[in-house]
């Protein structure tokens, strides 16, 4: 599932429809899902430590974009 008016969907369908990209050197945030879900068995192994609070998860090293010539 993905926002439906998340920026990075928004741009990849864009340049999907027109044929084109933006030359911008962006570096991509992707959290690995096997990350994310040991995350989530630890937690539910330790709930008290998760109860009542919010977890934002991030990859703390992004992909690096590639030059275009």
């Amino acid at each position: 599932y993905w926002n439906p008016q998340d920026f990075n969907l928004l741009m990849i369908q864009g340049a999907l429809v027109s044929g084109t990209a933006p030359k911008i050197g962006w570096d991509v945030e992707m959290t690995p899902v096997s990350f994310t879900s040991d995350f989530i068995v630890n937690l539910t192994q330790r709930l008290p430590l998760a109860l009542g609070k919010i977890f934002h998860l991030i990859n703390c090293n992004p992909l690096k974009s590639q030059s275009v010539c």
